[in-house]
């Protein structure tokens, strides 16, 4: 990051990065999330459809309000070429929708991801992990043109119907690192840590002693309880499913449960691992993957089982896979964020037989 690459935080005040980050740091200001954007990046010709403004946040402790308000302003007021078609302001708006709820209130630590790879591409999609660390200054969380800075940076298309879901996947990924960083677990970047799967469960357990059924009005006021937030985790994951089906053979990293942690040398997921035929259809594979990933939450008291792979794979669980498939396809392209993970999760349980969260 040179000196000479300038962000914005008011209109009078350019500075960059690094040096602001540090000056903050060595002042021992520690309440504050701040937040850089640059204005004067506007959309690339050179891409189809164009990237619209670019924002990076680093988190010290707290106000993420305030980081993610900044941020929505700035994707508002993003300037656009001529080429393109204006800026869409339900991306600014998501975000800080999106960040309230999620991360309202918590303590934030130094965490660094030690990773970069491109995770993800669907057309002009693309998601980077990567950590900024310099001084012990990380930057956790961005979005913006793929210029390949190095932080936590979400690239998206604004025009792809799933960008407020890359969003909060994004945003959830950082509210449990850092959660589970301030209880002493270490988490790599991954759903697969076995005390990560621990802390899942038990609060999802501990939801239900709480509250008897989802509601879209509970939802939206509950959404910065860490209980609702699994839940919008769960959603979140399924989505990316089959975003990308091939996703597991791509990037093992994201597998969202222990019993895939048997990765063959050449990355890619050994179906026998999981008891299957080498011959199951590949979609088949993917569904049942959703319905396991979903029956995890209710294994003991269903199966009486420790393990995913204990599940029988019947005719009965293929059905219940692709109906869940399609629910969640339909989920994904909803207009309305917290009435359709109500929906969805009253429909999953019914179908899982979840009794413990209806009762």
């Amino acid at each position: 990051m040179t000196d000479d690459y300038k962000f914005q935080i008011t209109d009078d005040d350019p500075i960059s990065l690094y040096n602001y980050a540090k000056q903050c740091q060595d002042a021992g200001d520690t309440d504050d999330a701040l937040i850089f954007y640059n204005k004067s990046i506007t959309a690339d010709s050179t891409c189809p459809h164009g990237w619209y403004g670019m924002s990076y946040i680093y988190f010290q402790q707290g106000a993420y309000d305030i980081a993610f308000k900044k941020s929505c302003q700035g994707v508002k007021e993003a300037d656009y070429s001529k080429y393109h078609d204006p800026i869409h302001f339900e991306l600014g708006q998501i975000m800080l929708d999106s960040a309230s709820k999620l991360a309202e209130k918590i303590n934030i630590v130094s965490y660094n991801n030690s990773v970069f790879k491109e995770l993800e591409q669907k057309g002009n999609c693309k998601i980077y992990c990567k950590d900024f660390k310099q001084d012990e200054i990380s930057s956790f969380l961005g979005f913006g043109p793929d210029y390949n800075q190095d932080f936590h940076n979400i690239v998206y298309n604004s025009a792809l119907p799933d960008s407020e879901y890359r969003i909060l996947h994004e945003l959830i990924h950082l509210k449990f690192k850092i959660e589970n960083h301030k209880k002493g677990i270490k988490l790599p970047y991954t759903f697969s840590n076995k005390a990560y799967q621990l802390f899942y469960y038990k609060n999802i357990v501990t939801y239900q002693n709480k509250y008897k059924k989802f509601s879209p009005t509970d939802l939206n006021k509950r959404m910065s309880n860490d209980f609702t937030q699994l839940y919008a985790l769960l959603i979140t994951n399924i989505i990316d499913l089959f975003i990308e089906k091939e996703i597991y053979y791509k990037i093992p990293e994201l597998r969202p449960l222990q019993v895939l942690s048997t990765i063959a040398e050449n990355k890619r997921i050994e179906k026998r691992t999981l008891g299957f035929e080498n011959h199951m259809p590949t979609e088949i594979f993917h569904k049942i993957m959703i319905i396991n990933h979903l029956e995890f939450l209710n294994l003991k008291e269903l199966y009486g089982m420790n393990q995913i792979t204990d599940i029988p794979i019947t005719s009965e669980l293929i059905k219940k896979a692709e109906e869940l498939y399609q629910i969640c396809k339909e989920a994904m392209y909803s207009s309305n964020f917290c009435t359709q993970i109500a929906t969805t999760m009253n429909i999953v349980a019914d179908k899982l037989e979840l009794k413990y969260l209806l009762e």
